[in-house]
């Protein structure tokens, strides 16, 4: 599902300042940009995940069977699924602001432009998922998010711009 969030049925464009035209001729080009895009729209995927317990005792967290072995004290047991748990898990991917430089360069030698970021351009991204109360989960789910996006931003999108024609 995408949505819009609360600006209605219409996507807002980013903003495009340019700050400085490095070079500029009829057969190459030189600009540097700060590209800046702030949402309220957002992106729920609905998925399925294998989770497999760990604590055989209700109420236990893994951090308490860890600090009971480190304690040498009699661990409590641990569940071992004979099969696989799969269960739903929705994430709910919000409130994306990015802001950053480019560099564009275009030049007639060849049939590509190019497009690099100076710095990272996120600013914020969140995520929530039907795992919130797991705190681990909830951080590794929202690292792993921010590193997707920060990869399509500085390397995926820069080189589809290459290849375009």
């Amino acid at each position: 599902m995408l949505s819009a969030g609360d600006k209605g049925s219409v996507f807002w464009p980013g903003e495009v300042s340019i700050l400085e035209i490095a070079e500029l001729s009829m057969h190459r080009a030189r600009i540097l940009a700060r590209i800046s895009y702030a949402s309220d729209g957002y992106i729920v995927i609905n998925t399925h995940v294998q989770a497999n317990p760990l604590c055989g005792t209700r109420g236990a967290s893994y951090e308490d069977w860890m600090s009971s072995v480190k304690m040498d004290t009699p661990p409590q047991p641990i569940l071992a699924a004979d099969k696989s748990l799969v269960v739903p898990m929705v994430i709910r991917i919000t409130d994306l602001h990015v802001d950053g430089i480019i560099w564009l360069c275009w030049t007639d030698q060849s049939p590509h432009f190019s497009l690099a970021f100076v710095s990272d351009p996120l600013v914020n991204v969140s995520v929530s998922s039907s795992f919130d109360c797991m705190a681990k989960v909830k951080q590794s789910l929202q690292e792993e998010i921010e590193q997707e996006i920060r990869k399509a931003l500085l390397k995926t999108i820069p080189e589809a711009a290459r290849s375009y024609r």
